[in-house]
């Protein structure tokens, strides 16, 4: 880690047999799992306000699992007026979406701010799972600019 007088910082992460399960608790806890070792680096930029870029990537060291956590909620909130099968398929069409067991997996990400996009690939017995994420941040955003200084009341002018 790189930090200079006014606060900017460079980072640069690297990690070999890294525990998934700790990671996903911690950054997506209730939406998604996953359980596995992985080899992970981290390079980002920014200050003390914000983060200017960070690109991750990661590549599996061990077979692992995910479990998409959020799925749950669609699961539960299936319509009660499904009948018999129809409930049925839906319901295991989304749990084998939601659990699935791999051999092989990666993934790369790039940020910006408080945006970006990214790529996670996994492949098992049971085929293979392609995600392609966007995050954006919709949020109201009434803090002032990083680079501007406010003017303290008692300051003189």
């Amino acid at each position: 880690v790189f930090l200079d007088d006014s606060f900017n910082w460079d980072l640069w992460i690297n990690g070999d047999k890294v525990r998934t399960t700790e990671l996903t608790s911690k950054l997506c806890p209730g939406y998604f799992f996953m359980d596995g070792k992985v080899g992970a680096t981290l390079i980002a930029q920014g200050n003390m306000h914000e983060l200017y870029q960070a690109d991750v990537k990661y590549q599996n060291v061990t077979p692992g699992r995910i479990s998409i956590k959020a799925l749950n909620g669609l699961i539960n909130e299936l319509p009660k007026e499904w009948a018999g099968a129809k409930k049925q398929m839906s319901t295991i069409g989304l749990e084998t979406l939601r659990d699935f067991a791999y051999d092989k997996s990666e993934a790369s990400f790039r940020f910006y701010g408080r945006e970006g996009s990214g790529n996670l690939k996994f492949h098992g017995p049971n085929g293979s799972r392609n995600f392609f994420i966007n995050v954006y941040d919709h949020r109201w955003k009434t803090d002032p600019p990083p680079h501007v200084t406010e003017r303290r009341a008692d300051a003189t002018p």
